[in-house]
């Protein structure tokens, strides 16, 4: 390999392999590029040919900018194609060591000079090495890395049509002539780089300025700030050979993803942990002792810690996995189904509250269904755990009584939704859909406290820590 400081040095696209601490790169060192009508002797043409090819089976593209001579039209030559072919792309200026006369704000400076020469890949971060001293080379592999992932980032189409609704909500679409612009949904269609297409009733109303607005939304919602994202525009059709057959496929689909989301909630959520860890561990059946339920504090009073925290943690991640299992399932969805995300999630979490509650293994008896409540809110809105942790610990520890604490928290969790989605600006459907799903949970935790109600207004409810004996 023949290096040296003089422009048109290098004649092929040479690979070289690295192996680091970052992973394996091959990194592709190619000639520059020049207009077509400056190129003239054949070997240039082949040298041309070369660097393009190498740019076309790159996954990242590191546009090198001298910093002794700053920007010139061959550096925006390269970025440009690489832009078009949707790489994902680093302005790397190398030789900082070189630059004389540096003082605290000369990178900042330039950094910006930079970036208005590349504005049109506004995308793409700059960064500042010297390959010579080594600086900020290794920042260069981690960015090459994160960059990378970001390009061949995937969506769930249930995930982003949540962005499009809060995003829609926030903004309202353009309209002209008193014909608004409708967006019915938005999918992904494909990675390196991120292609999602829109399903809109208006070509012509969606303005490239609001266009635009959605493209930051995705980069903001989804971490994309660093790649290329093309959106494409497609009207919707209003009818054509073979559409109902269509629509009784989408129908179809949707009827199936919906039962095998509900099917592997209820299921699991069936698996009921107290009465496991009772009968594996201590050869006996909570439900026996005590209350008779099968939650963690009945496997507190009854077998002691471990026996409780077992019940602990089975309960809460049966309550998180089921959520996420609906929720990857409703990913599947068609991308135009008539069934809300929220609708899916709440769905899952209800049905996973039951299954512990009404469990099909253990003859329909089970627990009141506090914790796996409350996985099913990590999984949905883990933001509001600490506030209904601090409501049941304030009825915990005057009154020692569990049951009075699970109560409140439960009433609670649907005020606290209501105030979230105003806070976040929820979609009215989508607030809608949040608070009446909370209020079945809560409803149905408080329902499964009716015995414990009735004890505490007769003044004879369990207190925390005290010991239950046989029934």
């Amino acid at each position: 390999m023949i290096v040296a400081n003089e422009a048109g040095t290098t004649r092929d696209a040479i690979d070289t392999p690295v192996d680091n601490a970052y992973g394996k790169f091959i990194f592709t060192d190619t000639a520059g590029l020049r207009k077509r009508s400056n190129i003239t002797d054949g070997l240039e043409r082949y040298m041309v040919v070369r660097a393009l090819a190498a740019v076309e089976r790159s996954r990242v593209a590191l546009i090198l900018v001298d910093a002794t001579v700053g920007f010139t039209e061959q550096d925006s030559k390269v970025a440009g194609y690489a832009h078009d072919q949707g790489k994902a792309c680093i302005i790397v200026v190398n030789k900082w060591d070189a630059v004389e006369g540096k003082e605290t704000n000369t990178m900042e400076l330039q950094r910006r000079g930079y970036a208005e020469c590349f504005s049109f890949m506004g995308y793409a971060p700059i960064i500042f090495i010297s390959a010579q001293t080594g600086y900020n080379v290794n920042k260069l592999m981690q960015l090459i890395r994160d960059v990378d992932a970001q390009n061949g980032a995937r969506v769930p189409t249930g995930v982003l049509n949540e962005m499009l609704a809060r995003a829609t909500a926030r903004m309202q679409p353009p309209s002209d002539k008193g014909r608004r612009l409708k967006i019915f949904y938005l999918t992904q269609a494909s990675t390196r780089p991120p292609t999602f297409v829109a399903f809109v009733n208006s070509k012509q109303l969606f303005h490239f300025s609001y266009q635009r607005y959605l493209i930051n939304q995705i980069r903001e919602n989804f971490g994309l700030e660093h790649t290329p994202i093309r959106l494409v525009i497609r009207e919707r059709g209003n009818g054509s050979v073979g559409a109902k057959r269509r629509v009784r496929g989408r129908l179809m689909m949707t009827i199936l993803i919906v039962l095998a989301a509900a099917a592997q909630a209820y299921l699991l959520g069936s698996i009921d942990t107290g009465i496991l860890v009772s009968k594996c561990l201590y050869h006996d059946d909570v439900r026996n002792y005590g209350s008779g339920a099968a939650g963690m504090t009945n496997m507190l009073r009854t077998f002691g810690k471990k026996a409780a925290a077992l019940t602990a943690v089975g309960d809460v991640l049966k309550g998180v996995v089921a959520v996420c299992l609906g929720r990857w399932l409703f990913g599947f969805l068609p991308a135009d189904a008539a069934v809300s995300p929220y609708l899916g999630v709440y769905m899952t979490a209800i049905l996973a509250v039951i299954g512990h509650t009404k469990p099909i293994y253990f003859g329909f008896k089970g627990g009141k269904g506090v914790l796996v409540a409350g996985g099913a809110i990590l999984a949905i809105q883990p933001i509001l755990l600490p506030f209904l942790t601090i409501v049941f610990l304030l009825c915990l520890i005057p009154t020692g009584m569990v049951s009075l604490g699970s109560i409140t928290m439960a009433a609670a969790y649907p005020v606290l939704t209501l105030i979230y989605g105003l806070l976040k600006g929820f979609a009215a459907g989508d607030l809608a859909v949040c608070v009446v799903g909370a209020l079945i949970m809560g409803g149905m935790v408080i329902y499964m406290h009716r015995a414990n109600i009735q004890r505490i207004r007769a003044g004879k409810e369990y207190r925390f820590g005290q010991k239950h004996k046989k029934n």
